[in-house]
């Protein structure tokens, strides 16, 4: 059985399972796991930012976060509101644990957020919100920071023709003069894709995101190449309507990029009234697959009977 145990020095906690080892920050301006090591492959999976990003609290050298809660975005919501900014408590009890955000002035949202360490290789997520007033298109940003620009940008599962739903594949994106200077995301429909342009990012004339292909599955697949091991995130379709990511340099100059591949999960994107609450699940592993890509394809149709 997993085990999690409190460390009072640093003040986080300690996880353990046959294959991972690791720890989780259940507050303060980041929540999520700080640190993802497989036990045969001891390599620290998470990011480190290289430059200073003094709004979010980072500096130089600061170790990053997967299954971070990082931003909230609506139509109606001044852009900005993140996590960071609320008061929380943190619960631990057997292998989960649970984190409550609690209703702003500046967004009446109240969070909770639940990480369940699981044998042998597996975290998973969820995120549960309820709101105290209406949010048009209200999204909840998940981000998880892979530890090399070059090496841990993720395979993305995307249909070669969305209109007919019909074969899909992974793609690896690469830099060039299309997506260069922006993130890429992957919308799940139409209404997936047209969410970052209603004015959320502050800017109606603004977007941060080129528009790729239209996902199979909400899947990243990040894979250590030296080593065949692969940092695996997924999501339910359902409460997913769009992930975002980077591409891949052939060479990584740290004077002008951070080497750290960021991946994000956009959960719910639809409007919530007062009173109403809604439910997403996530689910990572860190695992050997080699070459092999039909082993994130089974892990994910694992996942989905799960959830039944």
């Amino acid at each position: 059985m997993a085990k999690i145990t409190w460390n009072k020095e640093k003040s986080i906690f300690d996880f353990e399972t046959e294959e991972l080892k690791g720890c989780l920050q259940p507050g303060g301006k980041f929540q999520g796991v700080r640190s993802l090591i497989h036990k045969k492959e001891e390599k620290e999976w998470i990011g480190v930012h290289t430059k200073d990003y003094s709004p979010y609290g980072i500096k130089p050298g600061s170790r990053l976060f997967i299954l971070d809660l990082y931003h909230y975005l609506a139509k109606n919501l001044t852009p900005g509101v993140i996590g960071r900014d609320m008061e929380y408590k943190y619960f631990h009890s057997g292998t989960k644990i649970k984190t409550i955000l609690k209703s702003t002035s500046r967004c009446r949202i109240t969070t909770e957020a639940i990480w369940e360490i699981k044998e042998p290789n597996i975290i998973d997520f969820t995120v549960t919100i309820k709101a105290d007033a209406k949010y048009y298109g209200f999204e909840v940003w998940i981000s998880s920071y892979i530890a090399s620009r070059k090496k841990g940008t993720p395979y993305i599962y995307v249909y070669e023709n969305p209109a007919t739903a019909g074969k899909a594949h992974f793609i690896r994106p690469k830099e060039n003069e299309f997506v260069k200077g922006f993130y890429l995301q992957f919308p799940r429909d139409n209404y997936g894709a047209s969410l970052q342009y209603d004015g959320r990012w502050g800017n109606p004339n603004y977007a941060t995101f080129v528009t790729g292909p239209y996902y199979a599955y909400p899947l990243f697949v990040s894979i250590n190449e030296d080593t065949g091991y692969a940092y695996i995130e997924m999501a339910e379709k359902e409460t997913c309507p769009r992930i975002g990511s980077s591409y891949s340099f052939d060479i990584v100059d740290p004077r002008k990029v951070n080497d750290y591949s960021p991946l994000y999960t956009v959960l719910f994107g639809r409007d919530i009234k007062p009173g109403e609450s809604m439910t997403a699940r996530m689910r990572a592993h860190l695992v050997k697959i080699g070459d092999d890509f039909d082993i994130p394809l089974r892990l994910y149709e694992e996942f989905r009977e799960s959830l039944k």
